[in-house]
């Protein structure tokens, strides 16, 4: 949400309205093209506390000025477009966690956000059979530690659990360095929720912000174990 307890968390970065565009101009001393970025289609899904958004990003003709407002009617060129869809999940409060009663829809979110990450269907160009079927996934929050690390640690147990669709190519090998602190402390080199938050916060600090996040955690996959 752009807008949490009553304080803007961010600007709008694409627009509310199905069919409209904004031209964004290079940043001062930039020489980069001007974008322009479309709402293509949005729908709400009930059961994922779900809005999904179809957008696309064409870099323009370096004819199209900063200051200059777009016109509909107007052909500046650019390339093909980039296309994406963006899923803002609605009932996660910042510095908190869903409410009991959101716990289901949650669940339906990360699956969701998974069956939709392979889908090619936006895809038109001939070289779709070469992009990779199972991309990463850009996830963000308010900070980029509570909700997201709590959502990126909730897929990869879910994943590794078999309770998400399978890797559509094997998993590479970690690569990450010995940690500075040490291993876990033996009572916890069992417990998986540990060692996934463990593993994310010697990528990122922080990652996983709050108590009830963790227990949240926990509660998910409990949940999806038992279904």
């Amino acid at each position: 949400m752009d807008v949490e307890s009553g304080r803007r968390k961010a600007h709008n970065y694409f627009p509310s309205s199905v069919g409209q565009s904004w031209v964004i101009p290079p940043e001062e001393g930039c020489f980069a093209s001007a974008i322009k970025v479309t709402l293509s289609e949005s729908q709400v899904i009930e059961e994922a506390h779900c809005i999904q958004s179809t957008i696309s990003i064409v870099p323009l003709n370096p004819s199209v000025s900063k200051g200059q407002t777009y016109d509909d009617n107007v052909d500046y060129g650019g390339e093909n477009p980039v296309t994406f869809r963006h899923m803002l999940y609605t009932a996660w409060p910042d510095h908190g966690v869903p409410e009991p009663k959101d716990r289901a829809s949650l669940l339906a979110f990360l699956r969701l956000v998974d069956r939709t990450n392979k889908d090619l269907s936006l895809i038109s160009y001939p070289e779709s059979s070469e992009l990779d079927p199972d991309p990463p996934i850009i996830v963000g929050c308010s900070a980029g530690i509570g909700r997201t690390g709590s959502f990126i640690a909730l897929s990869s147990l879910l994943r590794a659990q078999g309770l998400l669709g399978p890797y559509s190519s094997p998993a590479s090998s970690s690569t990450l360095p010995i940690s500075p602190l040490g291993p876990l402390p033996d009572a916890l080199k069992e417990d998986l929720v540990a060692q996934e938050v463990d593993s994310l916060r010697e990528q990122r600090p922080g990652m996983v912000q709050r108590e009830e996040q963790i227990l949240l955690i926990y509660e998910v996959l409990a949940s999806a174990l038992l279904e």
